[in-house]
């Protein structure tokens, strides 16, 4: 199940190259992916106060989306998982006064799911509340 992979994803430790992240994450180097946009201070996605991540590229095309920009794979902003973590960082503070975290939108977050996955675990060992907004539609994709 889509659920299953995500927690296998998330718990399983790459054998890629390594880079280092300001707060001592050890990180994939190269890996990266699609994000159409990034909305620090959300208080809708989420409990407390969020950063959204919202990821591009969806397959489906539901009449009432409130994201059709989102749609195409191939485009949007190519971010690693360290580019992502430095600007998370900085909400860090708001994130605490708040129990706010960062949230996981889309398009369909789950087709950069190694992405994702590599970037809960960063948020995760730093110690940041993690919420996935998804259609449960999985299929990896690359992000370029």
């Amino acid at each position: 199940t889509p659920i299953s992979r995500m927690q296998h994803l998330m718990t399983t430790d790459t054998q890629q190259s390594q880079a280092h992240v300001s707060n001592s994450l050890t990180l994939p180097a190269e890996l990266a992916g699609r994000v159409h946009s990034i909305d620090t201070c959300s208080t809708v996605d989420g409990p407390g106060i969020r950063t959204t991540v919202f990821m591009q590229g969806c397959l489906l095309r539901c009449q009432y989306c409130h994201n059709p920009d989102t749609w195409p794979l191939g485009t949007g902003q190519t971010y690693t998982v360290a580019e992502l973590m430095h600007i998370i960082q900085r909400q860090k503070p708001y994130f605490s006064g708040s129990g706010g975290g960062v949230t996981a939108s889309g398009g369909e977050p789950l087709l950069q799911s190694r992405f994702l996955a590599a970037l809960f675990k960063a948020c995760q060992r730093s110690g940041i509340h993690t919420t996935l907004d998804t259609n449960g539609y999985w299929q990896d994709q690359p992000a370029v």
